[in-house]
C-alpha cells in the first residue's frame, strides 16, 4: 500500500514539475473540441451555456459538457491526440476540462473526466510526461497514462492493459494493472483479477471503439493497396490490449 502511494504521490509530483518547467504550456493550453463520431439510440447534452440538446454524430463538444445515454444507447467520443471514449448506455459523462498545447516540444493534454452515472470504456494511448487525463468517480479518482479501461460511476475502475492510478475517497492509492480491477466503493478495497467473462467484454468493446473511432476517423482503409478495415482494427487492437487479436472469420 505504501509503495502504491508513493508512486500515486511520484506521478503527482511529476505532473506539477512538468507545468513549473513549461510554464508557458501551463498558463495559455488550447480549447479542444471533441467530436462525437457515433450515436446509438437517444442522448443528449447540456453545456455550460444552460444549452441542451439531442447528441447527433459530427457535432463537437467542449469543455462544461454533460453527456447523457438512455438505456440501450452509446456515444463515441474521439478526444483528439488518441484519446476515444464511450459513454455506455444509462450512463452520465461531464468532460470537465478538455485541452491540447502544442506550443511546446511535447503535445500537452489535459483532460478531466467525472461518471456520474452508469461507466465510459476509454483508449488512451501513451501520454508525454506533462499531459493529464483524469477521470473522477463517486470513490475515487483515476490517472491514465496509456490505458485501455473501463471506469463505472460507483467508483470500479477495470484495466485491460497499461496501467490505472487509483486514489480512493478514504485516501488510498493503488495501482490497476493490466487484467485487474478495483472497486473502490467496497469497505476494504483490495485489487482483482478480472474474470474471464470481464476480459472478453472489454475485448469486445475495445474492437468496437477502435472500429468507430480509430478506423472511421483516423485511418484510410479499404483502398486497392491499403490494408482491410479488419486488419486495421486487429492491429490497433493487438497493440491497445497488449496480446495478439486473431481476425473474427
Amino acid at each position: 500500500m505504501k509503495s502504491s502511494l508513493r508512486k500515486f504521490l511520484a506521478f503527482c509530483a511529476v505532473m506539477a514539475l512538468g507545468a513549473m518547467l513549461n510554464p508557458a504550456q501551463a498558463a495559455a493550453p488550447s480549447g479542444v473540441k471533441a467530436k462525437v463520431v457515433k450515436v446509438v439510440g437517444i442522448a443528449n447534452y447540456s453545456d455550460a451555456q444552460n444549452q441542451s440538446g439531442p447528441v447527433k454524430q459530427g457535432m463537437e463538444v467542449t469543455s462544461g459538457m454533460t453527456i447523457t445515454t438512455g438505456p440501450g444507447s452509446s456515444v463515441y467520443l474521439d478526444l483528439g491526440e488518441n484519446q476515444a471514449i464511450t459513454v455506455k448506455p444509462d450512463s452520465q459523462l461531464s468532460l470537465d476540462k478538455l485541452s491540447i498545447d502544442k506550443t511546446g516540444a511535447d503535445t500537452v493534454v489535459e483532460t478531466k473526466l467525472e461518471v456520474k452515472k452508469g461507466s465510459i470504456l476509454g483508449d488512451v494511448k501513451k501520454l508525454s510526461a506533462a499531459s493529464k487525463f483524469e477521470v473522477k468517480t463517486a470513490n475515487g479518482v483515476a490517472g491514465i497514462r496509456g490505458t485501455a479501461f473501463h471506469i463505472f460511476a460507483v467508483g470500479i475502475f477495470r484495466c485491460s492493459n497499461g496501467q490505472i492510478l487509483v486514489l480512493t475517497s478514504s485516501g488510498q492509492a493503488f495501482t490497476v494493472n493490466q487484467g485487474q480491477s478495483l472497486n473502490a466503493a467496497a469497505p476494504q478495497p483490495t485489487l482483482q483479477q478480472l474474470t474471464p467473462a470481464e476480459t472478453a467484454a472489454m475485448v469486445a468493446d475495445v474492437r468496437e471503439l477502435l472500429a468507430v473511432v480509430v478506423v472511421i476517423t483516423r485511418e484510410p482503409v479499404g483502398s486497392p493497396t491499403g490494408p482491410s478495415t479488419e486488419e486495421v482494427i486487429t492491429a490497433a487492437l493487438s497493440a491497445t490490449l497488449g496480446i495478439t487479436v486473431v481476425p473474427d472469420n
